[in-house]
């Protein structure tokens, strides 16, 4: 038996039933149903929203312990439809025709068999709380959804980043999209059109400053931004996409603004008009590691024998939301790599060390001060 309790082959089997479900953006209902199975065995009251995102609750028996949670989504970026898993020498991997699901499957079932091996213990622990959510691949849907009267003065551990278990995130991003509508003249014909959106897109990125988030000199600000393929729209009109990513609001600001005048200027000159709508997609945070949330991940992960490390995102996740809602929240690495794509892959030992250190954080919350 791991630490605190926790049971390697339930959790494998535990993980191996989660990856049976395909729970496509949209499609979690009976992910969602079979996780709060497992939360009412572990003496957690659940509800399931109209969102699906799964809100269980589990009163503690220490009185001043913070109250806590822990969140993951259940849906994921693709279909695991047809899904064959291969498990090698102590790694899952897929057949290479899906991907494999262990984003987000492999922090859910972290969270379920830590959660059943706190209540197995019978150790005294505070308040706790668990949320699933639902379409975070989709803009972070689910979490925008719950009420914020439900995670208020709770401090939250969300497990959605890949690499080794014992990382924490230390920022993330804004992100802002624009979506922009080209009116060609009234005269063109449809082709001309299609070509005059065509034309715009390419010049577009061409002049734009487009690429990635570049960290590797302290103060430079090259914000992420990227354009989606022409959509049509009206007739006589043609969509375009654009997104971007900062460090700061500052700096996307700065981004944002060099791409709309890039956008206006490359229509005027075709003599086509231009609609441009601007949408905040979430808001971005920095830790400096001396939160409350931090403090107690870290003196988890200490516990459990490990050094802690910490990096910064280049993505957006359910933290981006509560964050920006006042509840202070860290992303966890929990051990799956190459999210989203066929090779994605995660070890036991990642996994187990994963459903460790939520246990232990509970622990180490519900521990005298």
């Amino acid at each position: 038996m791991a630490a605190h309790g926790v049971q390697p082959e339930r959790l494998r089997r535990l993980f191996l039933e989660l990856l049976d479900i395909d729970s496509p953006s949209g499609d979690e209902r009976r992910l969602a149903r079979a996780t709060m199975e497992w939360l009412r065995d572990a003496g957690f009251v659940c509800q399931l929203d109209p969102m699906l995102n799964v809100i269980a609750q589990r009163a503690g028996d220490v009185v001043d312990a913070p109250r806590i949670f822990f969140a993951a989504h259940t849906d994921t970026v693709a279909s695991t439809a047809g899904l064959r898993v291969r498990e090698v020498d102590g790694e899952f991997r897929t057949s290479g025709d899906t991907i494999l699901g262990a984003d987000d499957k492999a922090a859910v079932a972290a969270i379920l068999e830590a959660m059943l091996a706190i209540d197995g213990s019978g150790a005294a622990v505070g308040d706790l709380q668990v949320v699933f959510t639902a379409q975070e691949e989709l803009g972070l849907r689910g979490a925008r959804a719950l009420s914020p009267a439900i995670l208020a003065g709770s401090i939250g551990f969300v497990l959605d980043a890949s690499g080794l278990t014992g990382s924490w995130i230390s920022s993330a991003p804004f992100h802002d999209s624009l979506e922009v509508v080209i009116r060609a003249r009234p005269a063109d014909t449809r082709r001309e059109t299609e070509r005059v959106v065509s034309s715009i897109r390419a010049t577009c990125l061409a002049s734009m400053r487009l690429g990635a988030v570049d960290r590797s000199r302290e103060g430079a600000v090259h914000p992420a931004a990227s354009c989606a393929d022409p959509a049509p729209a009206e007739p006589g009109a043609g969509v375009l996409r654009f997104e971007a990513r900062a460090p700061t609001r500052e700096a996307l600001d700065r981004q944002i603004r060099h791409m709309v005048l890039s956008l206006e200027q490359t229509a005027a000159e075709t003599g086509a008009g231009v609609e441009i709508r601007r949408r905040a997609e979430y808001a971005g945070y920095s830790w400096n590691g001396d939160e409350r949330p931090i403090q107690l991940a870290e003196a988890a992960w200490r516990w459990l024998g490990r050094p802690p490390s910490s990096r910064p995102g280049d993505g957006g996740s359910d933290t981006n939301v509560f964050n920006a809602r006042g509840i202070p929240s860290v992303t966890l690495t929990c051990g799956f790599r190459n999210q989203h794509t066929v090779d994605e892959a995660v070890s036991m030992s990642e996994l187990t060390a994963a459903a460790e250190w939520v246990a232990s954080i509970v622990r180490t919350a519900a521990a005298p001060r």
